[in-house]
Formats: structure tokens, sequence, C-alpha cells
């Protein structure tokens, strides 16, 4: 099922400011002693957390990655009069060290999980706290699958369920129903649904409200936000409804909504479920029940349904699988540490964790390039309907032929047009047919035809026509002299 969707935001203290951002709060820090200085500054694209001053030039930003802390030295090669020495922890001991007269540029320490804390000269200079707040909005989504037992277990991480995957290389329709959201809105959810398509073979196309669509996005002024399905569940919904709704939009919404909004929602979309509900989840259950049910008006059996751990049942029944629990996905609600097992706080998403991008990448994989442009050619290329270039026909040094879709899963047309390879060897003046495949047959990133011909200049040759609907005779394509 999926339920209540709010994502985390992460929130950081620095020195003697306050900041307050979206849905978090952050406690106040001390100044630093020694002639250096922390300054606060933010930058939704680098992620950067804080800055440290050095005497001498050397300014350290200090980012979150993906759940990864990075230090960048903004002036690369310069280093400080004064030698003092840093060192970062966090939440689950895990330990980094650097000082000022380090000169690096990035220096990635993977691995840093949760809250970090910061020390100079082995005395606390900084620690990240998450308030969660009790204002925040939820997602509505439900998903109440049967498991396909025929094909084996549903895969699940970040929760995803497999029986409701799209097939991998599908571009997935999408609209404003009736062309609800004003531009600024609709730019940003657009934004937003794309970054899937950086991670995982699969496109989201936006079409006008006028034109059918898969996914129909209505914007309203309510407090909650869906979709009616998990994956291809909302192909059941009447083409008449919609199959996402945004309830608190504006023009005025801040970036970082949009991002975990909108983010986790077409998340859903492609078939994933909500991550706290992963048993290994560090979350005291009948505490974030009487959370859910203080902050959202719920009824327990309301947050039992939206929060609640996968049990042994479920997995028996849906044949789940999980991988590692992961906190920071974009699929995680925000949990107050009062509500964890191990005090630590799940603040607010607001972009894909490295989890999300691995996980999501295993769904829906890129296809590894099935031909060599030293050990292949491209004989002729086959237009879609929509007149871009999707199958090439192509020949192996080897002589063999073989089709390579470069949409894979994805047809050439609704249509049953019928494409007929012919080949010719030498002395002979006549093909015969040695293949066929249909328009409306999705194909792999590459079949092979069994044919092998090497070509002209070996006396053989090939011939491409194809067979419309109703017709006997055929459209010659392409013929090899």
């Amino acid at each position: 099922m999926i339920r209540g969707e709010l994502n985390r935001m992460q929130i950081i203290l620095i020195l003697n400011l306050l900041i307050a951002a979206s849905s978090c709060k952050k406690d106040q820090q001390q100044p630093l002693k020694g002639g250096s200085e922390i300054s606060t500054t933010t930058s939704s694209a680098e992620n950067l957390l804080f800055t440290i001053k050095e005497n001498g030039g050397v300014t350290f930003d200090v980012k979150r990655y993906f759940g990864n802390i990075i230090i960048c030295n903004q002036n690369t090669g310069a280093s400080s009069s004064q030698e003092n020495s840093y060192k970062i922890t966090d939440s689950y001991g895990k330990v980094y060290e650097f000082n000022s007269y380090t000169t690096f540029e990035n220096c990635p320490t993977n691995g840093f999980f949760g809250l970090i804390k910061i020390f100079k000269n082995n005395v606390q200079i900084y620690q990240e706290k998450y308030d969660t707040s009790t204002i925040f909005h939820t997602c509505g989504t439900i998903d109440s699958y049967t498991p396909n037992k025929s094909t084996g277990s549903p895969q699940t991480s970040s929760i995803g369920a497999s029986d409701f995957y799209w097939t991998n290389g599908t571009t997935i329709t999408v609209n404003f129903f009736n062309n609800e959201g004003d531009a600024f809105i609709q730019q940003e959810i657009q934004k937003y649904a794309h970054i899937w398509e950086q991670y995982a073979n699969i496109k989201f196309q936006f079409v006008s409200s006028s034109q059918p669509a898969q996914v129909r996005i209505e914007i309203a002024s309510d407090n909650s936000s869906y979709t009616t399905g998990v994956g291809t569940q909302i192909l059941s919904t009447p083409s008449n409804q919609p199959s996402m709704h945004f309830g608190w939009f504006t023009d005025q919404t801040a970036d970082s909504e949009f991002s975990r909004t909108a983010t986790h929602e077409f998340g859903h979309i492609l078939g994933l479920e909500h991550e706290m509900r992963n048993p290994s989840a560090q979350i005291n259950e009948s505490a974030y029940f009487a959370y859910l049910m203080q902050t959202q008006g719920w009824t327990l059996a309301q947050a039992q349904a939206q929060a609640a751990f996968f049990t042994a049942q479920d997995q028996a029944a849906l044949g789940l699988q999980y991988t590692a629990y992961d906190p920071l996905s974009i699929m995680h609600y925000p949990v107050p540490a009062s509500c964890t097992t191990n005090g630590v706080a799940v603040g607010m998403n607001n972009n894909l964790s490295s989890g999300d991008i691995s996980f999501i990448g295993t769904v829906y994989p890129f296809p590894t390039s099935p031909t060599n442009p030293a050990t292949t050619n491209i004989i002729y290329t086959i237009n879609n309907s929509s007149g871009t270039p999707q199958i090439d026909i192509v020949r192996g040094t080897n002589g063999l032929i073989s089709l390579v879709n470069r949409q894979p899963g994805t047809n050439l047309s609704s249509t049953s047009q019928e494409y007929l390879i012919f080949t010719r060897t030498q002395n002979k003046d006549w093909y015969n047919i040695a293949y066929t495949f249909y328009s409306n047959n999705p194909l792999s990133a590459n079949t092979s035809t069994g044919i092998t011909n090497f070509g002209p200049s070996k006396g053989q040759s090939i011939m491409i026509e194809r067979r419309d609907p109703g017709q006997s005779s055929g459209i010659l394509l392409f013929m090899e002299n």
C-alpha cells in the first residue's frame, strides 16, 4: 500500500544563528575561537551545510551529497598560517579528520550516515540536529496489489512493487488534468519528474490536457498529495479522472517543496513504496502512530495503514524482498527522534538518495550498448510512429543480422504493421523471406534474427519491406545492390 507522503528537509545549525527552512529547525552553536569562523550560507544545488574560514585564505565548504559528506577547499592549493585540526563524526561513530593545512579540492568521506558533529582541536563547534515540525503535508496514495505468483516475488527496496513496474524503456504520458495549475507550477512539476530519467531507463512525456495521458495531474487547494496507485496500477483509474493530485502548490511554493513532493509522487508512479515500511527501519511504531494521529488527525487504523512495517504475513503473501533500509530515501516520511529506536531523527528528504538512484537503476536499467561501431554496421533504421529513429537493423562482422531497439520494451506503433527481411545469396536473382516482426510487438534491446548474411561484397544482400494492415503487397523500404 502506498501511504502519506512527506519528504525530509535537512536543516543545519551553525554558531548562534537559528536557520528555519520549511518544516525543520536548528539548534544554536558557539562561534569558533582562534582566528577562524564559520559562516552560514545555503546552496540548494550544492547542498551546502556550512563554511569554515581559516586565516591565510583557506575556506572549507562542508557539503552533503547523497548522504556523504564532502569537504571542498574554495582556494585550491592555499593553506592556513595556523594549524587547526578538524574532525567530523556521524550518528553511527564514523570519523573523518583533516587539518587547516589540507589543500584538497574535493574530498568525499563515503559512508557518513545520519547527523554530523564537527570538532575543532577536539572541541565541538557544530552539531546537526533535526526537530521535525508537527506541520507537514501528507500523501494519501494507497496501493493494494495482489502478487503475481507465476512470475515470482516482487522486489522491493526504497520499497518497490515489481508486479506493477512498467516495461523497461517505456515512455509514460503525462498531462495536467483540465490544464490545472499555472505555468510556474506545471514547469516545476515537470522539472522534478524528469529527475528520475537521469537514473532510470524511463521517460515522462508531457502532453497537452486535450490529449489522453496515463498520468493525469490534478492541482487543487487542500493539504494532501497522492497517486491513485503504484506503478501501472494507475492505468485502472477511469480516463475522466485524475491519477495524481497535488493540493498545496502555488507560485510562492519553495523549490525544495516541489523537489521533495513531486519527486516522491513520481517515485510512486514508477512503482516505489514508502521506505519507512521497511521492517529494518529504526522506528518505534507505536510512538510513530501516535505522532501521526496527533499531527495529521488520523485514526489509529489510518496511521497503521500508512506507516506500519510490512509483516511476516505480508512478506509471505507478497513475496517481498528488501535491500538495506535507507532513511535518506526520497520515499521516506520525516520521523522525529522521539519516534526512533536509536534517537536519530529522519528529516525531510528533498532529493534522491544514493540508495534511490542505485535501486531505480536496477528496476529500469539503461541498456548496455548491444552494438560496437567497430564490429557492426547499421544497414537501415526504422522510425517509430512519432518519427523518431528507433529500430536499427545491423550487420556484425560475423555476418549476423540483429535488431537493435533504441527504446527497449517499446513498440514502433500501436498498429500491426509487418516488417519483412528478405535475403539473397550469391548467384541467385530472387529474395527469400528470412525474418518478420510487427510494429506493435515490443522488442528487447538486442534481438537476433538468426540470419547470417555478409553483404554485397560477398555476393549476398538483404531487402526490407513493410506491409500495412489489410495490404497484400509490401512497401519497399531498403534493398542492397
